[in-house]
């Protein structure tokens, strides 16, 4: 990708990012995004089809950033990933704030989960499982999903006063001792 087109992308998602402060997505003109970046429409739409698809580009760069961070932490161990993870999340906190409050499909959730517990956390260390079939531990991984998913959503959204380590170290709690 040349410097131009890089540049063009990187304004156009700041540009996004300020607007979602004060407008959900949906009521985000490309007209109006692309005045604020300093581009012309037929750019935007070299890249983008919509303010939802630059939105969506500004998640995959913040699960690259996941996957990134998890990457770095001691590899099977849940409590370093978890801490790691939630530490890159509060540090961002507004952006995240911003994409959690626009965020309309489970793809967050899932890439969330992807690379913080299924990256480090082989099928049978979730306890006792023989014999369930196949069906039984997707359920199990759809269920630590969206439940840390949520967990940091409520933290992060309603500014609730826990540490990065806290909030990791209750989701750990929560999927091997159940609280």
């Amino acid at each position: 990708m040349n410097q131009r087109v890089m540049l063009s992308k990187k304004m156009i998602k700041e540009n996004l990012i300020k607007m979602l402060d004060d407008n959900d997505i949906y009521h985000i003109s490309v007209r109006e995004l692309c005045r604020l970046s300093g581009v012309n429409r037929s750019t935007f739409y070299a890249h983008y089809s919509s303010p939802r698809d630059v939105l969506l580009d500004i998640e995959k760069d913040v699960v690259a950033g996941i996957i990134k961070i998890a990457a770095s932490s001691r590899r099977g161990d849940l409590k370093d990933h978890l801490c790691a993870v939630c530490r890159y999340l509060y540090e961002n906190k507004e952006l995240q704030k911003i994409i959690m409050r626009n965020n309309t499909d489970d793809d967050m959730a899932r890439a969330l989960s992807d690379a913080a517990v299924s990256a480090c956390v082989p099928i049978g260390y979730l306890g006792n499982i023989d014999g369930r079939d196949d069906v039984d531990i997707d359920f199990l991984y759809t269920f630590i999903d969206f439940g840390m998913y949520n967990v940091i959503k409520k933290w992060l959204m309603n500014d609730i006063d826990k540490t990065p380590e806290q909030i990791a170290d209750l989701m750990g709690n929560m999927i091997f001792k159940q609280l």
